[in-house]
């Protein structure tokens, strides 16, 4: 009886040792579900405080200024206050684009808000919003400026030899063309003035000029008037030469642009005769100011769509 009862307990307590050295399976899946949480909180802690130091590290982009004058004077435009009108709401401001600054003039007129902005060289659309697609409803080629009504606002954006401008306006049941068109005017006035009644880009570029990386090119532009005559020679080989020979006229933005371009190849043999093969494709492109204050030459034909940059041969 005593071994028996003896064994009875032997298996009882082996029983009781194997249930104290595990536990539940509710509570092994309890402490497995707290630990991924406690994983997962950690890891967002860590992404919000990367995110957080980031953010320390980028500059602000905009800075504020206390006048028109100092923003004109650091971005190098010529943007005009409004004359004998109640402007209220006035902000001045740069941006640093990282590439190039733009000066904003951000004021609000018998209710409407505006903001004028200004980029030295710059063709590339500054307003924030592309006003392309707007509806053109105004279009003043001599002053190089074009108005477009878009959803929401109307927008002016006038180019001359100092840059690009542009005058935004929010639609709030305020705005009319006819107010919004003289407003331009006035916050463009100066820089009607700075585009010259005689001067332009095509009497700015007449001249020899050079290609910038080798030298081996050279153009030629030789003004006449409204338009210029330009011809460029680029040696291909000591046996090959090709020629460019286009004229230019004025283009909406100040620069320079041509249609209807030629080109063609001039290849000599060892007596110096040369033979003449048209590559004509009806070449077309622009010639404008880079940031550098040289040419930068594209030709929609040309396999560098960034285009060629050419300097003066006095530089």
């Amino acid at each position: 009886m005593r071994k028996r009862f003896a064994g009875i307990l032997a298996v009882c307590m082996a029983a009781a040792l194997c249930a104290c050295s595990g536990q539940p399976a509710g509570a092994a899946g309890q402490n497995t579900g707290t630990a991924a949480k406690a994983d997962t909180a950690a890891a967002a802690q860590e992404a919000a405080t990367a995110k957080t130091a980031a953010a320390a590290q980028i500059a602000n982009p905009v800075r504020e200024y206390s006048s028109l004058t100092e923003i004109n004077e650091i971005a190098g435009g010529k943007i005009t206050a409004p004359a004998d009108a109640e402007v209220t709401d006035e902000r001045y401001s740069i941006i640093d684009t990282g590439d190039y600054k733009i000066a904003q003039y951000e004021f609000t007129l018998d209710g409407v808000e505006y903001c004028c902005r200004f980029a030295n060289g710059i063709v590339e659309d500054i307003s924030g919003i592309y006003v392309g697609e707007g509806t053109l409803f105004a279009d003043n080629t001599d002053n190089g400026e074009e108005i477009r009504e878009f959803d929401g606002g109307m927008a002016a954006r006038h180019f001359n030899l100092d840059g690009q401008y542009i005058l935004m306006a929010k639609d709030n049941g305020k705005l009319d063309k006819e107010a919004f068109e003289k407003t331009a005017e006035q916050v463009f006035e100066a820089a009607y003035v700075a585009n010259g009644d005689d001067e332009t880009m095509i009497d700015l570029v007449e001249g020899s000029w050079h290609e910038a990386i080798a030298g081996r090119a050279v153009m030629e532009i030789t003004a006449d008037g409204d338009k210029a005559q330009f011809k460029v020679n680029w040696p291909n080989s000591a046996s090959e030469v090709y020629i460019w020979e286009f004229t230019g006229t004025l283009a909406k933005d100040g620069g320079i642009e041509y249609s209807k371009g030629k080109k063609y190849s001039l290849v000599f043999d060892e007596k110096g005769s040369e033979e003449k093969t048209d590559l004509s494709e009806n070449n077309s492109g622009t010639i404008s100011f880079n940031e550098d204050g040289n040419l930068l030459w594209i030709d929609n034909e040309s396999e560098n769509p960034e285009g060629t940059v050419f300097v003066r041969d006095d530089q």
